[in-house]
């Protein structure tokens, strides 16, 4: 039983070893809507050492669909506009020069639009 435990052990530390050394990520700078309009701004942090695709994703009650694409290298900034505050938003980043695999596409967590105060 010990080996086993062992065993379980060594597997799950090295899924979070492999995590961790990750070169790249994607982060929510700020999410807000202007209160009154029913829009809002998204703006996201990457960072890569090498260059990146990534796109804006929306969902609404079943359906999915891009509302912009990007790219580019390095550490980047993108702001994303005008956008509608009844919408869950997703950002998906696929990193070119990762070589984990865990590493390789990432995305944000559902962002979901709140009035500034």
């Amino acid at each position: 039983m010990n080996r086993t435990l062992l065993f379980l052990l060594f597997l799950l530390s090295m899924g979070r070893l492999s995590y961790a050394q990750c070169q790249s990520n994607v982060k929510v700078a700020e999410a807000k809507t202007t209160p009154g309009s029913g829009l809002g701004v998204i703006e996201i942090r990457v960072e890569s050492h090498g260059s990146f695709t990534g796109k804006l994703v929306a969902f609404k009650g079943i359906q999915e669909f891009t509302v912009k694409d990007f790219s580019g290298s390095g550490g980047k900034t993108f702001l994303f506009e005008n956008l509608k505050s009844d919408v869950v938003y997703r950002v998906e980043v696929a990193f070119d020069r990762e070589t984990e695999f865990l590493c390789r596409k990432k995305h944000t967590a559902d962002i979901v639009l709140t009035d500034s105060k």
